[in-house]
């Protein structure tokens, strides 16, 4: 397999491995702005307490101001069929690479579908909030170089500048089932760089487990017995023999075999909690406006966007009364279908009467005979319902009981 920009090419001789090549849409950020910051600085020292010394870290709050600070190059993905998680670890980058035009017929690109508003609010939680923090701890560190430990309790960006395009970035996903489960695996298009969920063998994990248990668990409780005495580790040892040691691993491999496959999804359930948690806290604490001449601009904006959407609103309502004017008239027009009377015969013809009424009349209105006529061909069109529902007994009796709506179809 061979990576852009050198051009795409996929091969694998695993039918169960499923190679696609995309161009995957990207809102591009770039932020300009003033941040006031609300930090708390550590400082740690030793304290004595009976025989021992703990540290102890006293901690002092303080407030900081950053005039000119910009956040260049914030990719935020622009639709919803990937993982964000593991396309954010790829680390899009489109500030030192090459931008060329797409060709918009090209069917490797993935249209998107999250606006660049919705995106700018997902991209400030998953990715300028903790970029800001990095950039006010480095600040700080230069500032207060002689505090070992900081944290950045709050900040409020004042955003002057906002700049954002549409930009599109290659990657590959690779699609591939491992046992009986099933992986997606993504490649950076440009650096070659690999994300994906690790996959782990039940089977192997659990016999390693099974081999490596006794002198684990031996190890183990050699040292900590150790910890408070050599001879108490040994002592301990001696209780675990192999024979005693052999249930224990039994029991115990295949649940450490089971835990490592169901690994990954633990391990992104954990995350996604992780996620939930720090939004939650720091929704608050962590927050941005736009001064007023960005405003006044982004009103303007949002303005002319919010009557284009009237305006495709009042076109979208009608269509729509015009498709219930056209349901209305064809609905009167099929309620008022008379099947029997389509075939010329009376309620309580035969099978065969129909038949024959039928015959006569679908070779009379066949458009072979009747070039060009769309009514003739409209009305054959009908007579051949009239027939399949008639000749149908519990069709019939379901005509005969409700009416032609019960039994209709298209």
């Amino acid at each position: 397999m061979r990576f852009a920009p050198g051009g795409w090419t996929e091969s694998t001789k695993d039918k169960a491995i499923h190679i696609t090549k995309r161009y995957i849409p990207f809102w591009n950020f770039n932020l300009y702005g003033s941040i006031n910051s609300q930090i708390k600085l550590g400082q740690t020292t030793t304290v004595r307490r009976g025989k021992t010394s703990v540290p102890s870290t006293q901690w002092y709050s303080t407030t900081m101001k950053l005039n000119k600070i910009s956040l260049i190059d914030m990719n935020i993905y622009a639709c919803q069929t990937l993982d964000r998680y593991h396309l954010n670890k790829l680390n899009i980058s489109f500030e030192n690479n090459q931008i060329i035009n797409l060709n918009n017929q090209e069917k490797d690109i993935e249209q998107w579908t999250v606006d660049k508003d919705t995106a700018f609010q997902i991209g400030w939680d998953l990715n300028m909030v903790p970029q800001t923090k990095q950039i006010l701890t480095q600040q700080a560190q230069q500032v207060y170089p002689y505090y070992s430990n900081m944290k950045i309790d709050s900040f409020h960006f004042d955003i002057n500048t906002k700049k954002e395009r549409l930009l599109y970035y290659p990657i590959y996903i690779i699609n591939y089932e491992y046992g009986s489960t099933d992986f997606t695996c993504l490649i950076d298009g440009i650096t070659g760089r690999v994300e994906g969920d690790r996959q782990y063998s039940m089977l192997k994990v659990t016999l390693a487990t099974l081999i490596g248990f006794y002198p684990l668990a031996l190890t183990a409780i050699v040292g900590v017995g150790s910890m408070v005495d050599p001879s108490i580790g040994i002592a301990l040892a001696s209780f675990l023999s192999f024979k005693t040691a052999i249930p224990i691993a039994c029991i115990v491999s295949p649940l450490v075999g089971l835990y490592a496959k169901n690994y990954p999804k633990l391990y992104r359930q954990r995350v996604n909690q992780q996620q939930w948690q720090n939004y939650t806290s720091n929704a608050s604490q962590f927050t941005y406006d736009f001064t007023t001449p960005f405003q006044q601009q982004y009103q303007s904006y949002r303005q002319q966007q919010q009557q284009s959407y009237r305006q495709q609103e009042s076109r979208q309502q009608q269509q729509q009364q015009q498709r219930t004017r056209e349901s209305s008239t064809r609905s009167k027009e099929e309620t008022s279908l008379d099947l029997y009377n389509l075939l010329s015969v009376s309620r309580t013809a035969t099978d065969k009467e129909i038949k024959r009424a039928y015959l006569l009349k679908a070779k009379e209105l066949h458009p072979d005979r009747n070039p060009g006529d769309k009514k003739a061909e409209e009305a054959f069109k009908k007579v051949n319902q009239a027939y399949a529902i008639l000749s149908d007994k519990f069709k019939r009796e379901q005509y005969d009981k409700y009416g032609y709506e019960s039994v209709k179809y298209n």
